[in-house]
């Protein structure tokens, strides 16, 4: 029996037998497999992203470079307990550096900025964050090395508004990042599948037989899960939440009194300069029931919040919206993200908590890990 639709040369080169399949093609599983090759160029390691052009999440997030805002970071140890929280935190450090060095000599892609949390004066949360601050310090030293992490901050660009600034953050293009990893990994020798759908797979012998949404099949001695928010469907007894996040981008602001990173409400409000534009995203706290989906698309109520919140930010100018769209996130209920290994022996590295920008290059490095010492 011969394939009619894939030649020769298309299947000996797209669907050998792999040492190592890797299901997601963002941030999770592009350094996984560039991890692999660079300690191991004889490997063979496939990747399978469902998208054709970039990602569900990596390449559609706001691009925030960030360890978390102090009543992020005050929740999680309410939640979770300070080890959990230090755990993270190290995590993320890694996570920064690891994507840094990968995306070296694309300068383009990152840069350094300053960050703040901010408070709408008068505000009975800020006291209490900043006298927290000498105890998130000391963790932030511990988890990622960095002194002095938090100090409070009087903003200037308004009078209504109390800050605690961060020492250090990072803007990305998270497009950008995604496509230099893309070209690193296949220039490492790896096999890269866009617009492929893994639709199920089975244990065999020595390893896995994955067959795609066209019924091509390939073979793989190990196996990473690394597609964040949709790794239940195959994998469906580890539970990972989706959740959409709605962002707006205005045109070019004659006045743009914003630069650098910002977070409010608890991190469930976020906005950033994009030169002169302004980026601002967040508030599916106000409707977490509709945004619970894997569905792509705009929420009109959380969309129509976001340009009250802009008006506000920047009252006194016209401000015209060029760009809407959404993203999905993965979210673990009960626990931080952490690498797991299921019965079956596949590696997962999903469900970020809204904070694979840092854990994704950190757990895919783990992931990677792992298998080579498995």
């Amino acid at each position: 029996m011969y394939n009619r639709s894939l030649s020769y040369w298309q299947k000996d080169y797209y669907f050998p037998s792999l040492d190592v399949a890797i299901v997601g093609g963002g941030f999770t599983g592009l350094i996984a497999g560039i991890e692999l090759l660079s300690r191991k160029p004889k490997v063979k390691v496939g990747l399978f992203e469902q998208q054709t052009h970039g990602t569900l999440a990596s390449s559609r997030n706001a691009g925030f470079m960030c360890f978390g805002s102090p009543t992020e970071l005050n929740a999680d140890i309410i939640q979770f307990g300070e080890a959990e929280v230090l755990r993270v935190l190290a995590l993320k450090a890694t996570g920064y550096h690891t994507l840094l060095k990968h995306l070296a000599g694309n300068k383009r892609i990152y840069k350094k900025c300053p960050a703040y949390e901010l408070f709408k004066a008068p505000s009975s949360d800020y006291g209490p964050m900043v006298e927290s601050l000498p105890k998130l310090n000391a963790l932030l030293s511990k988890g990622t090395g960095i002194e002095s992490y938090y100090e409070s901050h009087a903003l200037s660009p308004s009078s209504h508004l109390q800050s605690i600034r961060f020492k250090k953050e990072g803007q990305l293009h998270p497009t950008a990042a995604v496509a230099a990893l893309q070209r690193k990994f296949m220039n490492l020798g790896g096999i890269y599948h866009a617009g492929t759908t893994i639709a199920h797979w089975e244990a065999i012998s020595g390893g896995y037989l994955l067959n795609t949404q066209n019924d091509e099949q390939v073979n793989c001695n190990k196996m990473i899960v690394a597609n964040n928010a949709f790794a239940t469907t195959l994998v469906s007894d580890y539970f990972v939440q989706p959740q959409r996040a709605q962002v707006l981008v205005t045109a070019p602001l004659k006045k743009l009194p914003y630069r650098g990173n910002f977070h409010m409400d608890g991190g469930y409000v976020y906005f950033r300069n994009i030169g002169n534009r302004l980026l601002l995203g967040g508030l599916r706290n106000t409707d977490f029931e509709t945004e619970a989906t894997d569905e792509i698309g705009l929420n009109a109520n959380i969309q129509r919040k976001l340009d009250s919140l802009l008006i506000e930010l920047l009252p006194n100018q016209s401000v015209e919206i060029t760009h809407r769209w959404s993203g999905i996130m993965g979210f673990r209920k009960g626990t931080l993200p952490q690498l797991e290994v299921h019965s079956s022996g596949i590696v997962i590295a999903a469900g970020m908590n809204g904070m694979g920008t840092l854990l994704g290059p950190a757990l895919g490095r783990k992931a990677a890990l792992h298998v080579l010492n498995a």
